[in-house]
């Protein structure tokens, strides 16, 4: 199930997505957010025990408004969507052309992460801050899952040109990371993808 609304009051379009879970899924919807030049200032995603996952993003343009007087920007998402999730996007070759497009006046955000074993019972909460830009989610998912963590709950928000990204993740036995050195590597993987000029 898709589903599109448009919140006149905060100036944000919602896509809620219903769909069978998959490991790559959250982040081919945040790469194909950037793909249409939509920014991501909000987004909330949970993994249901019946492999489920439920996401909701909020965009805007990079005027800072909702999409609901442009309505044709929108209407391939469903088509890019199943083209992401079958592979048939490049994402590495176009998101780092969206990357340069920003709004407003330059700010500078220093990226830091937390991690605490303490919050969950069952699951490592990271939580980034960096400057918001097009296709950051996209490339701290990919940073995620380059260090073999699973993502089962994410809750995404911006404050200006902030965000502030907070991720419960399990390590490939599905368990929190507690290891010094894996922590480590996870801290620099986010850090890296951070900057402007990450991979993805």
């Amino acid at each position: 199930a898709l589903v599109i609304s448009h919140d006149t009051y905060r100036a944000v379009t919602e896509i809620t997505c219903c769909m069978d879970y998959s490991p790559t899924l959250f982040r081919d919807l945040a790469g194909v957010m950037a793909w249409i030049g939509a920014s991501i200032v909000s987004a909330r995603s949970m993994v249901l025990m019946r492999g489920v996952m439920i996401a909701t993003l909020g965009i805007q343009d990079i005027e800072g408004n909702s999409f609901a007087d442009d309505l044709a920007r929108l209407k391939p998402i469903p088509e890019l969507i199943a083209k992401a999730r079958a592979g048939k996007l490049d994402f590495a070759g176009e998101l780092p052309r969206r990357r340069s497009i920003s709004r407003g006046r330059d700010v500078s955000v220093a990226p830091r992460v937390f991690v605490d074993n303490q919050l969950s019972a069952t699951a490592s909460v990271i939580e980034i801050n960096a400057r918001d830009r097009i296709g950051l989610l996209y490339d701290i998912l990919g940073a995620l899952a380059d260090c073999q963590l699973q993502v089962m709950t994410a809750h995404i928000a911006t404050y200006g040109k902030k965000a502030v990204d907070v991720f419960y993740v399990k390590d490939a036995f599905g368990i929190k990371v507690i290891h010094y050195t894996k922590l480590e590597q996870v801290e620099q993987a986010l850090l890296a993808a951070c900057g402007d000029g990450a991979n993805g």
